[in-house]
This record gives C-alpha cells, structure tokens and sequence, in this order.
C-alpha cells in the first residue's frame, strides 16, 4: 500500500490492538490470477490469527493449495473538508483514516476437538469484546462444527497506515478533530490518540 513515511506505523502493540478492535477483515487469495475475497472476523491467538469460515465458502477450498492470504482491516475513516483548515485554507479535501494489511499463510484445523476449543475462543473473545456473555452449547454442535473451517493464519507480515492529517500542523489538526467530535466521533479519538 502507498504510505509516505509520516503516516506508517510499525509499533507492534498498536498495530495488534488496530486489528483486535476493527477485526473484521477483508480477506484475499490469488489463484492463478483470479482474486477469491471474504468477509470474516478475526482474533489474535498467540502470535498467530484466527477465524472460520463457512465450509461451502468457495474460499475454504482454495487454502490447501494456495494459503497465502492478505487481510485488510479498516479503522475509523472519514472526509476531511478544506473549510475545517485555519492554517492554508487553499488546502484541497481529503479522506483520513486506519488501515492495517497482513499477509500470511493459511493452516487449516482439521482436529474435531482443537475445533470446538477454538470457536469456544472466538465466541468468548467476541461476546467479551461486545459487553455479553452467551457461551457455545457443551454439546449439540457436532453437525454444526463439520459445516465449517476453523484455520489460522500464520508467518503474518504487517503493514500498517495512519492517515490522520499529520502532514499539518497543530492548528490545523485541533481543528480537524474538533469537526469530527460531531460528524465523526470515532476517527476523531483516534486522531487525538495518535
């Protein structure tokens, strides 16, 4: 991805809590120039990442062959009007916003009981992530569990961009942030924590 220096970010801890909080990726494999893209959510497990899939997802067919993925995470994003700029105003709009792309390589779970233990994982990380907490059934998803693919993504490589007007100055970022505190609250805190 096109990401002047001021606006890479390569700390691993913030890339990590980036993809913990907007988690839900847009994955892509390559095959033989033909792209295959998915939607599906993802959570870190050690140093490795973690999801599933439906198993009559044409996706789920490709990894055996082909398990080199990218993933694309998007934070907070938004317009960024001229008029919003006290310093140089003859500035042009813009759009700021998070993304992190990972590439890495495809390990499918085939271990029925290294299965339920991981969904058990997802479902508990994402219903803490949500304030709830509603647990998987003990047993009763067996059919359920053979209608899925469990896989982990490892070897990941990050690549991360924080287009957040930092090629402006004090003045002109304060003001930035001001405006989204209304229109978009979101990318506002992640402007001011930036």
């Amino acid at each position: 991805m096109y990401s002047p220096k001021h606006y890479q970010e390569d700390r691993d801890h913030v890339i990590r809590e980036l993809i913990s909080t907007y988690n839900f990726s847009t994955m892509i494999s390559q095959v033989e120039g033909k792209l295959t893209i998915s939607h599906v959510p993802f959570m870190f497990e050690g140093d490795h990442l973690l999801s599933h899939l439906a198993r009559a997802n044409p996706h789920s067919k490709i990894f055996e062959n082909y398990p080199q993925v990218t993933l694309i995470f998007n934070g907070p994003h938004g317009y960024i009007s001229p008029s919003w700029y006290q310093e140089h105003p003859e500035n042009v709009p813009t759009w700021n916003y998070v993304a992190v792309h990972v590439t890495g390589r495809v390990v499918i779970e085939n271990d029925p009981k290294k299965i339920e233990t991981k969904m058990r994982s997802m479902v508990d990380g994402f219903e803490t992530q949500n304030f709830t907490d509603w647990k998987l059934p003990h047993s009763g998803l067996e059919n359920l569990y053979q209608q899925i693919v469990v896989f982990e993504v490892h070897d990941l490589q990050f690549e991360a961009k924080l287009k957040l007007s930092q090629n402006h100055g004090p003045v002109n970022r304060e003001n930035v942030i001001s405006k989204l505190e209304t229109v978009n609250p979101r990318l506002a805190r992640m402007m001011k924590n930036s």
